[in-house]
């Protein structure tokens, strides 16, 4: 049976209990359900509607077989640097499509630097892009749209990437040579698993998190294949989000995170970057002049990697185009091109520093949200009041049900009762992982089990995706049975594995979406305390309460919550303080899931949430100060960024919706 007769089973099955049918009725448990559909969903299959059509169209047509398929796909190379018209561009979502002037694909800076010339020849708007993780109209134009996917390169002396920094205009303590020798042994370090020492697991962690080296690459690459490359190298990042896909500006610039309250956003492992933009930095220049229309900028903070008096005396190395990559060494113009979403200009190449290759143990371990809450309390013997699990864990993150269920039942929480009444009801999983210097030989070995949510919960069923999102919402109320039955079958002990392997869950980036909230964990006398994330935890149940009642839309996944360092990029969600982030996500597919998400970020500002600036769905604005109010550095941001975009040239709806580019209107006389 095929996809569209199982969709016609399922929509029968709805209308007899719509009906009445005394052999029908809403499942009691999922299994009710899963039995009577589980032949026709193993035969669904996976299709692409654009392919589907244009093989349609070939047959009626009599065209080659694929010309038509290959002409409907969105992502098919681009011949030429300067753009080709009449092309689309979608995000992986497809809830964000442009069809702009040109679809450009430069391979390097001069290129980068030809398509901005241009731009403000003809005076029109360019925006840059990774890899279309993004669900906000963060990576939007109707001009110039640079697809960043060529570049991903590497820095190599003996065929080095443009304007690549020379190891001896490298400040000395930042030479690999002196780095690396730097480094402590670690031969003989013990393996570590979840129920090691303490000394034993902040030993491991001290010695691989002092080993460091730079690394230089263009700024398109993706974080899969930057891995491979530090893998090769015998590095790796030190902390790493939980998808692989993203190129690493769009992870730097979006302030994306892993977790890890000692580890902070992927914008803090920036050292060095190479801009191109039509504004000019008023600011003090080190070396280089200006020349031209377009103005190219290695950044750094003031106590920067590069060496200052080696740079000027090797000017004529660092040169685009004929025109000088002027070197700054400031820290209000770098802290605000950390986070900057391309609205500053075109991030050509990045230094960041990451640490020696090494491996995590990770523990995943079903509680209830109470004993969840009674391990996130501050602990008096930590200076900052942190708590003894996030001391004990590199990594530590927990993933909460959105319902309280008694058995197969939602409980309906009472209003007037203290949230805490129903704690023992919400199911959790705690994800603990260390620091081990080597893969064990008698290691947890599960190199092929899904290691996400929706991968688990699909094995687990034995059905398809497409399936599993049609039951959702044709019987809603299945929606918190698919949550509970994932859970179990995420539990895992120390499985051992390359960092990056555990960080990565693999999920496919078609199959879910998300949105994504930042709160303080701090007191203002820089305290940790557990109250603000009990109440955000609760701000979510009593929004998907009110969703799940009131007109029947369910979240169709659990949520979870991390936690990470305070940066001091001046627009990170982290920007201060030490933040909570809850990330917040949906099967593909699900039911007002876009609008059930809206109204948990809404819910959120009350209690100081700030949106991921590119897991959120267009909702933030810049009305009535509100980008001001959350961050108190805006203004200092908001400076930079009125000098290096002077011209407007990367203005797009975002900057518009933001109110960080001013649209000015003229009544005729």
């Amino acid at each position: 049976m095929g996809l569209l007769n199982f969709f016609r089973e399922l929509r029968g099955r709805k209308q007899e209990v719509d009906a009445g049918n005394p052999q029908s009725s809403e499942p009691r448990s999922l299994q009710d359900v899963l039995d009577s559909l589980h032949r026709s969903s193993q035969s669904a299959t996976s299709t692409n509607v654009d392919n589907q059509v244009g093989v349609k169209m070939e047959e009626t047509l009599n065209f080659e077989p694929g010309s038509l398929v290959r002409l409907f796909d969105k992502r098919r190379p681009l011949a030429k640097a300067d753009g080709e018209t009449h092309q689309k561009w979608e995000n992986q979502l497809a809830n964000v499509v442009v069809k702009p002037l040109q679809l450009c694909q430069p391979s390097g800076l001069d290129e980068i630097g030809d398509i901005l010339t241009d731009a403000v020849r003809n005076g029109v708007t360019v925006k840059a892009a990774g890899s279309g993780h993004s669900y906000s109209d963060v990576a939007t134009t109707n001009d110039y749209f640079i697809d960043t996917v060529a570049l991903r390169r590497v820095a190599d002396e003996d065929d080095p990437i443009l304007g690549q920094l020379r190891q001896q205009d490298l400040k000395s303590e930042w030479c690999a040579e002196t780095m690396k020798a730097k480094w402590r042994d670690v031969k003989d370090l013990p393996d570590i698993y979840f129920d090691s020492s303490l000394e034993d697991i902040l030993h491991v962690r001290d010695v691989f998190e002092h080993n460091t080296m730079l690394f230089e690459m263009e700024a398109g690459i993706k974080i899969r294949d930057l891995n491979r490359a530090l893998d090769k190298a015998g590095l790796a990042l030190s902390n790493m989000g939980g998808y692989d896909g993203q190129s690493i500006i769009g992870a730097i610039s979006t302030s994306t995170h892993g977790t890890g309250i000692d580890l902070p956003p992927f914008p803090d492992m920036l050292r060095s970057l190479v801009l191109a933009t039509t504004g000019k930095w008023d600011g003090h220049v080190i070396s280089g002049v200006a020349s031209g229309p377009v103005n190219y900028y290695r950044i750094e903070p003031s106590n920067g990697i590069t060496d200052a008096e080696h740079y000027k005396a090797n000017q004529s190395q660092y040169t685009c185009n004929g025109v000088d990559i002027q070197l700054i060494q400031d820290d209000d113009c770098f802290r605000a091109v950390m986070v900057n979403m391309g609205t500053m200009g075109v991030v050509y190449s990045v230094v960041i520093e990451v640490m020696q290759l090494y491996y995590l143990t990770e523990t995943r371990t079903v509680s209830t949200l109470d004993k969840s809450l009674a391990l996130i309390q501050p602990n008096s013997d930590d200076a900052d009041g942190v708590p003894e699990v996030m001391r004990r864990y590199r990594h530590f993150e927990i993933l909460i049900s959105p319902y309280p269920m008694r058995g197969c039942s939602v409980i309906d929480m009472d209003p007037n009762k203290p949230p805490e009444t129903y704690y023992s009801h919400f199911e959790t999983l705690h994800f603990q992982m260390n620091i081990t210097p080597n893969l064990p030989k008698d290691h947890n070995d599960h190199h092929e089990k899904p290691r996400n949510f929706l991968s688990t919960l699909l094995g687990k069923l034995s059905i398809s995706f497409e399936a599993l999102s049609t039951l959702a919402n044709i019987f809603p109320k299945v929606s918190p049975l698919l949550v509970k039955t994932g859970f179990a079958a995420l539990e895992d002990r120390n499985y051992v594995a390359k960092s990056y392997t555990i960080f990565n869950l693999g999920v496919n980036g078609d199959a879910g979406f998300a949105n994504e909230i930042g709160f303080p964990v701090e007191s203002s006398e820089q305290q940790f305390t557990a109250q603000h994330v009990t109440k955000a935890i609760d701000s979510i149940h009593r929004v998907a309460q009110t969703a799940r009642l009131q007109g029947e839309q369910y979240q169709t996944s659990p949520f979870t919550v991390r936690f990470v360092k305070k940066s001091p990029a001046f627009l990170s969600m982290m920007n201060g303080t030490n933040t909570g982030m809850i990330e917040l996500d949906m099967i593909t597919g699900t039911y007002a899931g876009i609008e059930i998400l809206n109204r948990q970020q809404r819910a959120l500002y009350h209690l100081g949430g700030r949106p991921h600036w590119g897991l959120e769905f267009s909702q933030l604005t810049g009305s009535h100060d509100l980008v001001h109010g959350m961050y108190p550095q805006y203004p200092k941001w908001k400076s930079v960024y009125d000098q290096l975009n002077s011209l407007g040239t990367f203005n797009n709806r975002t900057t518009i919706r933001l109110g960080f580019s001013r649209l000015d209107f003229k009544r005729n006389a």
